[in-house]
């Protein structure tokens, strides 16, 4: 399930509401930074996320991040991939998602 625009703390898509889908797909993660549902991802406090996490692994489901979306294309601009990749693994680690996805 892929998650954007229109989610809100308070109406963050639970591990029940994704049915028989397996991960939340959470956009996006840019270069310059998080928007939509990965920001208010990073917006949320610790234990927030943590409870989601847990019940969505309980599931045995995933919280990833989507990065760059249709709107940036670093590595064609000239972006260093090596710092790229660096950056987005850090940002999974600070942020304990599961992960990320490119579409």
């Amino acid at each position: 399930m892929y998650a954007d625009t229109g989610v809100t703390a308070d109406n963050f898509p639970t591990a029940e509401a994704l049915g028989a889908w397996n991960d939340l797909v959470l956009a996006f993660w840019l270069t310059p930074g998080v928007w939509d549902s990965a920001y208010i991802w990073t917006s949320m406090d610790a234990a927030k996320r943590k409870e989601l996490l847990d019940s969505y692994h309980a599931a045995g489901k995933t919280i990833r991040v989507a990065t760059f979306g249709a709107t940036e294309f670093p590595l064609v601009s000239g972006g260093d991939p090596t710092k790229i990749g660096n950056d987005i693994a850090a940002f999974v680690k600070e942020w304990e998602l599961d992960g990320m996805y490119r579409f």
